[in-house]
């Protein structure tokens, strides 16, 4: 967000690859307009490209995304997932 307002940063565009990692509950209605202020893109691979805030889908997509983003439980790190599994292993031979 720093580099936003940069007239000559090398970006023009942010793509949110996973929404439920980077928003949660109505955090996207608050934070997308920030960039889009600055002539930045926001992109979900949801909306087919560009959010435009003014959609109706694009408002009830991101609406949707929030509701399921708040109620996801916290995601375990790479390294519990790898130690359970090894354990999990370990127990059935």
């Amino acid at each position: 967000m720093q580099d936003a307002s940069d007239p000559d940063r090398l970006f023009d565009a942010v793509v949110i690859g996973e929404y439920e990692r980077a928003f949660s509950g109505r955090q996207a209605h608050l934070i997308i307009p920030q960039p889009q202020s600055y002539g930045i893109a926001v992109w979900l691979p949801d909306a087919d490209g560009p959010v435009n805030l003014a959609d109706s889908a694009h408002q009830a997509l991101i609406m949707l995304k929030g509701r399921r983003s708040s109620r996801r439980l916290p995601c375990r790190s790479p390294r519990d997932r790898r130690d359970s599994g090894v354990e999990g292993e370990l127990r059935s031979e």
